[in-house]
């Protein structure tokens, strides 16, 4: 993320792949910033303006804009305002999307491209407890279930918005003759068959043909959508499972080049490699010892 005239902003690192920014504060200000992120921005007290795109946006207090990869976005904050700024990476959606409806990618683009969601007051109080929640849990560093706790928290949060913003355009009229739409159903159906084979199958091809489309077809429509490649993709979301195994299970290495479909301890490793350049020994031998210290 590139940003200008840093603000009075505290972050908070809650996952891996998820930065949360928050503003409590008072006066004015102006904060400029381009992201190769999704991002979801909660005005939570006053009110805001946005310029995206060429499009200005005005969001009160309870209200939401959703963001997506490569976009330049200028805001002006009025005097006491208060906001949530959730920067989700491709890598943590890729890890974590299962978790979430199928369709969340359908329906944060549908709103994206059609303004401002809002909701009732007593609803915004619920989404600033579950995130009071979730500062608790990741601002307790010396405590073993940190980790675990935050992830839960911000999982229960995001999948809250998911939901309601899935709600918002449930009854809305899509156009599905629109090509940005047929990308987004594309990139949607990939996530659903990935999240599916992934341990199994690892190639483009495999994908293309159960959506039945080319390759090239495949991987043009979800670079255009998600700013990353099919195969980027595909490596995230087996990567990160490796990881998982390798920390959390003590299946051997061979055991997991078992379990995730490769030819060879050899051929895993080298894969590994190239994803998180280290092998997966020496990835397991230098986390785990943190993971267990925590």
């Amino acid at each position: 993320m590139t940003e200008q005239k840093i603000s009075p902003v505290v972050e908070y690192r809650m996952a891996e792949g998820c930065t949360v920014y928050r503003r409590n504060g008072s006066g004015d200000f102006i904060h400029c910033l381009q992201a190769d992120t999704y991002g979801l921005l909660l005005c939570t007290k006053g009110a805001l303006e946005a310029i995206t795109e060429g499009i200005a946006c005005h969001l009160n207090a309870c209200s939401l804009l959703v963001l997506f990869p490569r976009e330049r976005i200028f805001f002006q904050f009025e005097a006491d305002s208060s906001f949530i700024y959730f920067v989700l990476e491709d890598s943590y959606l890729a890890k974590e999307y299962d978790k979430y409806r199928m369709d969340t990618l359908l329906d944060m683009r549908y709103l994206h491209e059609n303004g401002v969601m809002e909701w009732e007051a007593e609803d915004g109080k619920v989404y600033e407890r579950m995130f009071e929640c979730a500062i608790y849990c990741v601002t307790r560093e010396r405590d073993g279930w940190r980790r675990g706790a935050t992830s839960a928290a911000v999982s229960m949060l995001l999948c809250t918005l998911f939901a309601r913003i899935g709600e918002c355009v449930k009854n809305s009229p899509l156009n599905e003759n629109d090509a940005s739409w047929r990308n987004v159903k594309i990139v949607t159906d990939f996530m659903q068959c990935l999240s599916k084979h992934f341990k199994r199958e690892r190639s483009v091809s495999f994908y293309a043909s159960c959506l039945c489309v080319t390759p090239k077809h495949l991987s043009t429509s979800i670079k255009l959508v998600t700013g990353i490649s099919a195969r980027a993709w595909i490596d995230n979301m087996v990567v990160e499972e490796i990881c998982r195994l390798l920390l959390r299970s003590e299946f051997t290495i061979k055991e997991i080049t078992f379990r995730m479909n490769f030819s060879s301890v050899s051929f895993m490793g080298k894969y590994f490699k190239k994803c998180k350049g280290v092998p997966p020994k020496e990835y397991r031998n230098k986390f785990f010892s943190k993971q267990v210290s925590r």
